[in-house]
């Protein structure tokens, strides 16, 4: 039976165009920004001119990360205040095993995609000799991590992240005495040092301090809001009003946020300007680097096409391209801005409006996954480790791989507040098993692009999280709600999740 035509009118295309304005002028900025690059590249601008070309991409930046806390603290407290503890303990623990399971198959497909591609045998040089190789322990990231889960001030947790600091010193092995202290020693495993075999065998020892770094803490101010809200829930009646005031907030900052996203075009354009000008030569960055970038991207499109897609079909039995289609605007912005926490509003918005999840399931479970998983980033990290002890020669054994591979899925679980945390990542697995990373600036050169698109593959990942969560709870929820109850379900008149809030809307 032939399937009958489906006619549009041209009135239904130019509704289409209507709904989905910003989009269509943020990808028209996209193609303006890279014909920029090859009309200003042969001027070889200065890095004056590229600053001011890429002012207004920083300004744009600005904004949206002064709308995060705000965002983040409502919209968790709004959500694990109108939900019962037991399905809020539903929610933490289904959104946990999801986050584990993504990060372990995204550690284990960029594993076995540079296994086997061997992406590091090729002549590769020396990298960027300026770039310094941060040092990082281990067992120091998930001390940080819990650190800061439980921020000891939720003011600073704001503005502030605390993580490991490291100094060292070298000593004779013989007498003790200190004969250099230096903030220049690149450390590999092991750390015995013998210069010449007519002096004394040498020993490096690391002194460790507790440092706070810019950045905002959000798995803290996650952990607090979540606290709050379970706490306004418990007190009924006597927490409406902060209910009430959290709702609001949450109304503002949206209503705020749908004003200044029709600059998104202009940033747009300023971004790709200034990441594109600072690469030197990109035909040479493509030509030395053109077989791990492929293994990479090769990587993130099986993670996002086929383990984040399958696992929302065999979970929700939908159709996971129909869901992503509607989430592309976040997808689209992520690339560009290259972080998932700025455009969480965005994110929240594909995902309740969009796609009519469930506003507290939405609330609760997208910050807990921005503030705490990464498989998209865990790709990349363990494909450059290999990467790098491919490309000195270096013969990893089963033990070394596991080893690598363990220690990838916690830093895609808790990566450093240290600036370039991929990349600081990737030392730490590298560290694990003494790999030497003295090549880790050819990863520096093609940061601009694999940033952009490991950040593409976790916002997916995010807006996947809470329709697991209301395939599996949505009822449950729903049911909750209808049910005569106490707390603050009571005090507060319930809103339906189905309707857009007032200025809840993005166009």
């Amino acid at each position: 039976m032939a399937r009958p035509k489906v006619n549009c009118s041209r009135g239904c295309w130019k509704q289409w165009a209507k709904d989905n304005i910003l989009l269509i002028l943020t990808l028209a900025a996209v193609l303006l920004g890279f014909v920029l690059v090859l009309i200003i590249k042969p001027h070889n601008p200065s890095s004056d001119v590229v600053m001011w070309i890429g002012l207004p991409g920083e300004l744009f930046m600005r904004g949206l990360y002064c709308m995060v806390i705000p965002v983040l603290t409502s919209s968790v407290v709004k959500a694990t205040a109108s939900v019962n503890p037991k399905t809020n303990g539903k929610m933490s623990a289904i959104s946990f095993v999801y986050m584990v399971v993504m990060v372990i198959c995204g550690v284990i497909v960029g594993l076995v995609l540079t296994v086997t591609i061997k992406p590091g045998r090729i002549d590769t040089g020396e990298g960027n000799p300026d770039f310094k190789a941060a040092y990082y322990e281990t067992q120091d990231v998930v001390a940080d991590l819990l650190r800061n889960l439980v921020p000891n001030n939720v003011v600073l947790a704001c503005i502030k992240t605390v993580f490991t600091s490291y100094e060292f010193e070298v000593k004779k092995a013989d007498s003790g005495v200190v004969t250099n202290t230096t903030t220049n020693l690149t450390l590999t495993p092991p750390y015995n040092i013998d210069p010449t075999t007519e002096t004394p065998k040498l020993v490096v020892e690391t002194m460790k301090s507790l440092e706070y770094g810019d950045g905002t803490n959000l798995l803290g101010l996650l952990a607090f809001s979540a606290v709050f809200g379970i706490a306004i829930g418990a007190l009924g009646e006597e927490g409406a009003s902060m209910y009430r005031f959290m709702s609001s907030l949450k109304a503002v900052t949206v209503k705020m946020l749908s004003v200044y996203l029709w600059v998104l075009p202009i940033g747009t354009i300023s971004l790709i300007l200034k990441s594109m000008l600072k690469v030197n030569d990109l035909i040479g960055v493509w030509t030395s680097l053109g077989l791990f970038s492929a293994t990479v991207i090769v990587g993130l499109l099986l993670h996002w096409f086929v383990t984040l897609s399958l696992t929302y079909f065999v979970v929700t039995r939908k159709n996971p391209f129909v869901y992503q289609a509607r989430c592309a605007r976040a997808i689209l912005m992520s690339t560009i801005t290259k972080t998932n926490a700025a455009i969480m509003p965005e994110i929240l918005y594909c995902v309740e409006v969009k796609n009519g999840i469930h506003e507290k399931i939405s609330n609760y479970v997208v910050p807990l996954n921005v503030g705490m998983k990464s498989d998209g980033s865990a790709v990349f990290i363990i494909s450059g480790a290999i990467y790098l002890a491919q490309s000195i020669g270096m013969s990893l054994n089963v033990g070394h791989t596991i080893t690598m591979a363990i220690v990838a899925m916690v830093m895609g679980l808790s990566l450093p507040a240290v600036p370039s945390a991929s990349l600081v990542a990737i030392i730490t697995v590298c560290n694990a098993v003494a790999v030497p990373t003295q090549n880790i600036g050819l990863l520096v050169s093609m940061e601009w692009l694999l940033d952009a698109l490991r950040t593409a593959v976790n916002c997916v990942s995010h807006c996947s999280a809470p329709a697991l969560v209301e395939a599996k709870l949505g009822k449950e929820l729903r049911e909750d709600e209808d049910r005569a109850g106490e707390g603050i379900n009571t005090a507060i008149p319930e809103e339906n999740h189905n309707k857009k809030e007032e200025g809840e809307s993005f166009l």
